[in-house]
This record gives structure tokens, sequence and C-alpha cells, in this order.
């Protein structure tokens, strides 16, 4: 039984990390919606713009936040494979 459990806590880990991956990804995505909401206004000003820009860099700082994560994952549970040469 407790080696059952061991094994299976790999891929318990793995979805977790992967779930969390996903609200990175959505957190992102909501704030680069937000960020575009700002110039659908009826009348855009240099603030406005401002918080735009903010918005924008926030969004982007969390998209390459999620995309080191899921990079950081892929290389931890799926290590790169040797390349064999034929001769």
């Amino acid at each position: 039984m407790n080696d059952t459990r061991k094994s299976h806590q790999p891929i318990a880990c793995l979805n977790l990390a992967l779930e969390r991956n996903n609200q990175l990804f959505s957190e992102a995505q909501s704030l680069s919606c937000a960020a575009l909401d700002i110039l659908d206004r009826p009348y855009l000003d240099a603030s406005a713009f401002s918080q735009y820009q903010e918005k924008r860099r926030h969004a982007d700082l969390k998209y390459d936040h999620a995309i080191e994560h899921l990079r950081s994952l892929m290389t931890q549970y799926h290590p790169p494979r040797r390349t064999q040469h034929f001769r």
C-alpha cells in the first residue's frame, strides 16, 4: 500500500503543478483582457493609456512566469532524451 502511494506521488505533484500553471495562464489572460478593455473605452486619454500599458506589462510578466513555470515542469518531469548517433 505504501509503495503504491509513493509511485502515485510524482503524478499527483505533476497534476498539482500543471493546475497551478493553468491558473497562471488564466491570470495572465484576464490581465490581458482587462488591458484591452481599457483601450475600448469611448474616451482614451494619456492616463488611461498609461493604465493600459501597466496592465499589459503585468500581463506580459505573468505570461513569462507561466511559461518559465511550464518549462521547469517539462525539464523536471521529462528530462531531455539523449540523442543517439547512428553510424
